[in-house]
Parts: C-alpha cells; structure tokens; sequence
C-alpha cells in the first residue's frame, strides 16, 4: 500500500473546502431561522443540516481515502469551519440578512393586493 503525497495534500484541501461550505450552508439556515418565525423550523434545519453534512463526508472520504477516516482530515475539516467563522461570516450575515429584508419587502409588495382584497 502505497501513500501518495499529492493525493494527501489533495484531500486536505478539500477537506478546509468542505468546513467552509459548511460555514456557509450553516448560515444560510441560520438566516432562515432567524428571519422565518416558524415553530420547530431551527429543530427541522439543525436536522437537515447535520444529515446532509454527515452525508456528503461520508461520500467525500470514500472518494479521498477509500473510506477510511483520517483524523487530520477532520482536524483540517475543522480549521475550514473556524477560517470561514473569523473570516467571512460576519460578511456572509450581513449580505445575506440584507437579502432576506429585500425579499420581505417585495414579498409585500406583492401581495398587498390580495390583502386588499381579504379587506373588501
């Protein structure tokens, strides 16, 4: 059995790209959450997202180890999170907090009409 280091370095790449997406995926539920006053909609998101989460490292390490868990992969799965979380979070809030007011208020707009009508 043979260790190729350029697949290795391969796979810890991918492994911070997987921990940033995950950052990513994480807050746009969080923004959901937060914007859509629904009961049980965070209990059904956390769910969503740790399943699909759990789904895609299953696939990608049968992919980058032939299904065997590394521990440095998850270790530098780990650092994707905490780069995307100090980074680019606070960022990807604000942007994406924006664009959910944006849709409330066209959300609004188009359907004040029939909330006019409701009123007749």
């Amino acid at each position: 059995m043979t260790v190729s280091v350029q697949q290795q370095a391969g796979a810890v790449v991918q492994a911070v790209c997987l921990g940033l997406m995950a950052g990513i995926v994480y807050d746009l539920m969080r923004i959901m959450r937060v914007r859509l006053k629904l009961p049980l909609l965070g209990t059904v998101l956390d769910f969503l997202f740790w399943v699909s989460v759990t789904a895609v490292l299953f696939v990608w390490s049968q992919q980058a180890w032939k299904g065997e868990i590394r521990l440095y992969g998850v270790a530098f799965l780990f650092l994707g999170g905490v780069l995307y979380f100090t980074g680019l979070s606070p960022w990807i809030l604000k942007i994406g907090y924006l664009g959910a007011d944006f849709l409330t208020i066209i959300w609004k707009i188009l359907t004040y009409p029939i909330l006019c009508l409701k009123n007749i």
